[in-house]
């Protein structure tokens, strides 16, 4: 255990796309399935923030404790986005697991950089039409 609690992980992800827009469309997306809002960003920086001090007072929840996201994307052909997850608040104990929570929200906005959570990437969805002459209402049984 340490305190204070501060945990830093970093990964390039390669999202597969060049647009600024798509990259941004994607993450708005993940931030708003994970809790995230945006900040004021940088010159070269997405910035994306979660959690308060106060909550990190009362809980070992690291979903709760003060994140910060950084996405910078690289200009290559894959489309390679630099992502820098901070967790850590002067109220909070690190404990044995959080590196790998930590890690595991990273994999789900690299997943989500990605596009595997946009529309094109879901599977479609098989619809059967109703038969016309169906009769479904009460009204319809006939005694």
């Amino acid at each position: 255990m340490r305190f204070p609690m501060h945990v830093t992980t970093k990964r390039l992800v390669e999202s597969g796309t060049h647009s600024k827009a798509e990259i941004l469309a994607r993450l708005d997306l993940w931030a708003d399935r994970y809790g995230f809002a945006r900040s004021a960003d940088d010159a070269e920086d997405f910035i994306y923030v979660r959690g308060s001090h106060w909550h990190a007072l009362y809980t070992f929840d690291i979903r709760k404790v003060p994140t910060q996201v950084r996405i910078r994307m690289l200009n290559d052909d894959l489309g390679t986005c630099v992502c820098t997850m901070t967790c850590g608040s002067w109220l909070q104990i690190s404990t044995y697991g959080d590196e790998k929570r930590l890690s595991d929200e990273l994999d789900l906005l690299a997943a989500c950089l990605q596009g595997a959570f946009s529309p094109a990437a879901r599977p479609a969805e098989t619809r059967i039409a109703p038969e016309r002459d169906r009769h479904t209402g009460s009204q319809d049984i006939q005694s």
